[in-house]
């Protein structure tokens, strides 16, 4: 692990085998990939930290050795346009929250241990193009609470 400073001093960013990406012209970090490779084993719960990286586009914590459920604070990235939280080992049911990020063109939630019924909040993301949920056994979809969803 390293610390470097972006661009004007403004962010220090955190990377991991670089998987951080910060804008040159802002020094905010917009992209971070933390999933879990040969070379970079993580483990354990997501830190609520994360949410001070508020103009993260790119999200990648797939793979993880992570235990419980999807982290509710992960609803307030307003910028983000990737999320990909598969293999993360997740149970319980998927965060409403997640149907704030009105900027999101694809969620993978695939291969976890998801339960309930998908949140009709999820029908508030108008930009995505590619929602995956396989795996999920236990998922379910409630047609009374998504009415006329046409993306599922």
């Amino acid at each position: 692990m390293r610390m470097s400073c972006c661009s004007h001093g403004k962010t220090v960013q955190l990377q991991i085998v670089a998987n951080g990406k910060c804008n040159n012209q802002t020094g905010y970090v917009q992209s971070l990939d933390l999933h879990r490779s040969e070379t970079n084993y993580l483990s354990g719960e997501i830190n609520s930290s994360l949410t001070e990286l508020q103009h993260l586009k790119y999200l990648d914590l797939s793979y993880l050795h992570t235990s419980g459920q999807i982290p509710k604070f992960i609803g307030s990235f307003s910028k983000l346009q990737y999320l990909n939280l598969s293999t993360g080992h997740y149970d319980g049911k998927i965060p409403s929250q997640l149907g704030n990020l009105s900027q999101l063109q694809h969620l993978d939630l695939s291969n976890n241990e998801l339960i309930g019924a998908i949140p009709f909040q999820l029908g508030n993301l108008s930009s995505l193009e590619s929602l995956v949920l396989h795996h999920n056994s236990n998922l379910r979809i409630n047609n009374q609470s998504h009415g006329n969803v046409e993306w599922l």
